[in-house]
């Protein structure tokens, strides 16, 4: 199936196969490939994220009577550990903002249904987050 670009060759190629599935089956059996793909993405990355946690308060734990001796390296690294730690947790990652509100005010003044527009931003955020 190697340079196969859309459902119809893919349903083509299968059917060269011998095999006949519907369009519908294709669909749905790739969406669920691309979901459980994702799963395992999310997992591993969630793995690597808690193995590094670990590893950092392993060296926070090493270095920590240097840097209760007040030794400058040794602080100057815990500093640094530190530091990745809260970007892997995200502690200084951007506030979400919610914009629903000056959406539906937005689709007030040029006559257009609130809720609707609500809906169509978040469909299409939800899009780039997926990108």
């Amino acid at each position: 199936m190697a340079g196969v670009h859309d459902r119809q060759e893919l349903r083509r190629a299968l059917g060269t196969a011998g095999i006949d599935v519907g369009l519908r089956t294709i669909t749905t059996d790739l969406a669920a490939i691309q979901n459980a793909w994702g799963e395992q993405a999310a997992t591993s990355i969630a793995n690597e994220k808690a193995l590094d946690l670990a590893r950092i308060e392993r060296a926070i734990q090493a270095l920590w009577t240097a840097v209760v001796e007040g030794k400058w390296p040794a602080l100057d690294r815990l500093l640094r550990l530190l530091e990745r730690k809260s970007r892997i947790l995200g502690y200084d990652a951007p506030p979400l903002i919610d914009i629903s509100q000056q959406l539906r005010e937005e689709a007030v003044k040029c006559g257009l249904d609130p809720d609707q527009v609500v809906r169509v931003g978040q469909e299409y955020a939800g899009r780039m987050r997926r990108n």
